[in-house]
């Protein structure tokens, strides 16, 4: 009876990390989208962008392009398969998480070090319920909007339900002045880790990645185990 209960618990806590609102529309940020508040070039990868500002978007966003969110609100989390697009948001609100199976570069929130000149964001975060999970950026400094220099950038925002990141080809992994609850996993990404300032709520695990590292600064609630 007991490792029944333990099989179902899992499963409901498999099923609320991502979160989908049903919806007889599918929401799409692409250059072309109906979504997109404009759309620009960016100046130093020549892609173009679609940026979305100010909206509320209900039944969840299915990333195809490059794609700008700022001051967006979305219900039912994002979802992204697209090699060679880039994501970036910030000061959105994401219910429903955020989930990236294949992309070039994804950055949430911003930071000083980061700078879209097709939409300028300002210096705030994110915040995300239903966890964060990417896995297979393949994106190097020419790839990535503008100024950012990771092909993974989390900096200022809010994250509930943990972070995991792995499988990163190209491109440094940032995780900066981050309040993280569930945990942060940092595994097999072939690229340096800046991982400091971060306020974890959970473990913090880093495995398999190629270095260099620069892990500090962090409070974290459970176990460090970085290798």
């Amino acid at each position: 009876m007991k490792r029944i209960v333990l099989t179902l618990g899992l499963v409901a806590l498999t099923g609320a990390l991502f979160t989908t609102t049903a919806s007889a529309k599918t929401n799409i940020c692409e250059d072309e989208s109906s979504l997109c508040t404009s759309t620009s070039t960016d100046s130093v990868t020549g892609k173009g962008v679609c940026v979305i500002d100010g909206a509320t978007i209900d039944g969840g966003l299915t990333v195809t392009g490059d794609c700008l969110l700022k001051d967006v609100t979305v219900n039912g989390g994002i979802k992204m398969n697209a090699a060679g697009k880039t994501l970036q948001a910030c000061g959105s609100t994401i219910n429903g998480g955020v989930r990236v199976s294949n992309a070039s570069c994804v950055t949430l929130g911003v930071g000083s070090d980061t700078d879209v000149p097709t939409s300028p964001c300002d210096s705030t975060g994110d915040s995300i319920t239903g966890g964060v999970q990417v896995t297979n950026l393949s994106g190097g400094a020419t790839d990535c909007f503008a100024a950012a220099d990771a092909s993974f950038e989390s900096e200022g925002s809010t994250i509930t339900g943990g972070l995991q990141l792995t499988n990163t080809a190209f491109g440094e992994v940032q995780l900066e002045s981050d309040v993280v609850s569930g945990g942060v996993q940092i595994n097999n990404n072939n690229s340096a880790l800046d991982v400091t300032g971060n306020t974890i709520m959970g473990v913090l695990q880093c495995a398999g990645n190629a270095g260099p590292f620069n892990i500090s600064g962090n409070s974290v609630t459970g176990v460090t185990n970085c290798d």
